[in-house]
């Protein structure tokens, strides 16, 4: 399950992890491209629009582009998020190769699940509060995609990882004996 979670994140740091605008104008960004490849976004942001047209766009629209640029430069860390998710997927990988998840694999995942976990929270209660704080994130329409809700997916299935790994080293007669072995 590790391994699944793990896959799952990392895939989920290229889909869209947040739809940001105001009115007809909108973008949906991946932590990725927010981390390491805004040239989409600036694209987008920093197009040169004709004098006739720029001039007939609503001062709400041109500003809303400026506030799309100030959230889009705020975010340049935004695929830290994931660690946990690939770390994760690396303990898999060493858990299918090994063709078991070992008690150390697991504890090991436990805080990396914890962190996944926190930065689901992380996202969706730094948005709240960026609202609050910032007058011109107040004025923009923010909406988290289904990449962002992978971050408690993946911890979550993390968690029920470790507890079935638990739960079957306590069912193991093997394992009962080692321990009082020695």
């Amino acid at each position: 399950m590790l391994l699944i979670a793990g896959i799952i994140g990392v895939l989920a740091m290229f889909q869209p992890m947040i739809a940001l605008g105001r009115g007809p104008l909108k973008i949906k960004t991946s932590a990725y491209e927010l981390s390491f490849g805004l040239d989409r976004v600036h694209k987008l942001v920093d197009r040169k629009l004709p004098g006739f047209a720029e001039a007939r766009i609503p001062a709400d629209v041109l500003q809303t582009r400026d506030d799309i640029k100030l959230v889009a430069h705020a975010s340049r860390a935004a695929a830290v998020a994931y660690v946990p998710a690939i770390i994760v997927l690396l303990l898999g990988a060493f858990a299918v190769w090994r063709k078991r998840t070992h008690l150390a694999v697991a504890l090991t995942a436990l805080p990396l699940a914890l962190a996944s976990i926190a930065a689901w929270f992380g996202v969706r209660y730094g948005v709240a509060y960026g609202r609050q704080e910032e007058p011109a994130l107040a004025r923009l329409h923010f909406e988290l995609q289904w990449a962002a809700h992978v971050l408690l997916v993946v911890g979550v299935v993390v968690l029920i990882s470790i507890a079935h790994e638990t739960l079957q080293r306590r069912r193991d007669p093997r394992n009962r004996n080692d321990r009082h072995a020695g």
